[in-house]
């Protein structure tokens, strides 16, 4: 029969194993649940400078090659102009809203929610959460907030398995989709902090909602833009900014309440990478008519 003290230290080391199962558990994109085991206090011991060192896992974050976020900066893009339309097949499903730490993410039942395709490959939107300020920048210019709708493959061994869809958003009018997410919330929690790790359900969500129409887009190679940092994932950022109102983004935040105002990681070296801008049609044609117009006003 085992004395009390080894009983005690076996209960001991299986917690622990527990807890850093729990910790490292991450989503088929490769995202981290729990967040709390880094910061975005630049300077801190667990702040962005120091989080490749964190956790073996997590190396990429410091000597990766392809880190993001990036600025979209307008001497290193490349204009195409017969770059592949994104389709877009969403569709409305449950969602459930999680405190993870940093951020809010909203997430979808696996493959339910509708799928995107990317150079002939179909990726499944998994979840989305925001970021304040914006990740990326345009220009050298960060705006308010940056919105991630994280997709995958469902495949984790397959290379390249993620894409990150990232809209902006600029100060101006209420927007609609924040608004109906933090409604949901609020009817759930009855206007309660939620705690961190806590997930609740907030019933159909459409991500139809989010973006409409067709835009401008970047489009890279880069990462995620938090432990593990794992390289590999294709990016696509909306050019046009969508908008939304101050209360929303502090809203947002507020419900986190993680100590921290921001949670955007600094904007990362390019090192060499691509950078490729596309525009539809109708935007292409519109720029052409104004062009002509200005050449027959200076005739």
């Amino acid at each position: 029969m085992q004395s009390p003290s080894k009983t005690l230290v076996f209960c001991a080391l299986l917690l622990s194993l527990l807890a850093t199962s729990l910790h490292a558990a991450s989503t088929p994109s490769g995202e981290v649940e729990d967040e709390t085991g880094f910061s975005y206090i630049v300077g801190s011991e667990r702040g962005p400078e120091n989080w490749g060192y964190l956790e073996e896992e997590w190396r990429a974050c410091s000597e990766g090659r392809m880190q993001s976020p990036i600025d979209l900066a307008r001497e290193y893009v490349e204009v195409i102009p017969h770059l592949w339309d994104l389709r877009r097949n969403y569709k409305p499903s449950y969602a459930y809203v999680m405190n993870r730490g940093h951020d809010l993410r909203l997430r979808w039942d696996d493959g339910r929610a509708g799928s995107i395709e990317v150079d002939g490959r179909e990726y499944f939107l998994q979840q989305c959460h925001w970021h304040h300020p914006s990740e990326h920048a345009i220009d050298g210019k960060r705006y308010q907030l940056e919105l991630h709708m994280v997709h995958s493959t469902l495949d984790a061994e397959v290379a390249g398995n993620t894409v990150v869809v990232g809209l902006l958003y600029e100060i101006g009018e209420p927007n609609a989709f924040i608004s109906e997410v933090l409604r949901r919330i609020t009817c759930e929690t009855h206007g309660e902090e939620m705690e961190a790790g806590e997930e609740i359900e907030v019933g159909v969500i459409d991500p139809r909602e989010i973006i409409r129409g067709e835009h401008s887009y970047y489009r890279y190679m880069g990462s995620l833009t938090t432990p593990p940092c794992t390289e590999g994932v294709k990016w696509i950022v909306n050019k046009q900014p969508s908008s939304v109102i101050e209360e929303q983004i502090w809203s947002l935040r507020r419900l986190v309440h993680d100590g921290a105002w921001n949670n955007a990681r600094p904007i990362q070296p390019l090192n060499g990478r691509d950078i490729q801008l596309y525009k539809p049609d109708s935007e292409r044609s519109n720029e052409s008519m104004t062009s002509l117009r200005i050449d027959a006003a200076a005739s």
